[in-house]
């Protein structure tokens, strides 16, 4: 399984080797694409001026070549295309795997700007329907296949109109971000896929007495919490704060 530092390194070699811009590309080689190929994924982008738009692909690759830049590494695609083949190169994704922005979208766990973590995806939307995708890479900096004119460009975070962010759980060492704090309430039982995580790290770990995983906070539960506590000298008291929480994910 590939680690985020792995895609967070895979997407600064898109920007490394000057990734371009074409509507549905998935990370093809930009050198071997031929102008009828370009064309052809550029129609079946369905934009009105889809001939414009090829114009403006062979425009910028020239402008490239006429820069001096060493085309023989940079790859095609449009926002998520481009995220999408190095998933694929990776080996997180099967070869015939495809997403758009908002099916990442709603794949990813949702997460505040404050607690963003390389490898981490931004969109210009909070919740849904994202148009634009970019991966956050540390330091207050993001990558992301900014249009047809601009190909792959790495920026700080506030310099794009970026209103969400998510998780993907896709990765080695990945942790979920924790909504809220998670214990045992009698009589009034907390339900949810946290609770169900919760339970499947415990176990993972060998705290079995969790029991069934079910995404029930119920006793057993609360037993197992306080036992994994005690064994990685944590505070015991059964809640699963961010403290708890992270630990049950390293």
């Amino acid at each position: 399984m590939a680690t985020r530092q792995e895609f967070v390194d895979a997407m600064l070699d898109l920007y490394d080797n000057h990734g371009v811009y074409i509507g549905t590309g998935n990370g093809e080689e930009t050198e071997k694409l031929t102008i009828g190929q370009i064309a052809k994924m550029e129609k079946s982008y369905g934009r009105k001026n889809w001939q414009d738009d090829i114009r403006r692909d062979l425009t910028f690759i020239g402008e490239c070549y006429a820069k001096g830049y060493d085309m023989s590494k940079s790859r095609a695609g449009d926002c998520s295309g481009q995220i999408v083949g190095v998933l694929r190169r990776l080996g997180v994704i099967a070869v015939n795997q495809d997403y758009r922005a908002k099916d990442f979208q709603k794949l990813a766990y949702h997460v505040k700007f404050s607690d963003l973590q390389p490898g981490d995806l931004v969109f210009d939307t909070e919740y849904e329907n994202a148009g634009h995708i970019g991966v956050y890479i540390g330091d207050g900096c993001t990558i992301d296949c900014r249009g047809r004119d601009l190909g792959v460009v790495k920026q700080y975070l506030d310099s794009y109109k970026w209103k969400g962010a998510g998780r993907l759980d896709w990765f080695e060492g990945t942790i979920p971000p924790l909504g809220r704090n998670l214990y045992y309430r009698q009589d009034d039982l907390m339900k949810g896929e946290d609770v169900r995580q919760c339970q499947e790290q415990l176990t993972k770990k060998g705290f079995t007495e969790v029991g069934t995983i079910d995404g029930v906070f119920g006793w057993n539960t609360d037993n197992a919490v306080r036992h994994f506590q005690a064994a990685n000298d944590l505070q015991i008291d059964g809640i699963v704060g961010p403290k708890t929480w992270d630990k049950l994910w390293k």
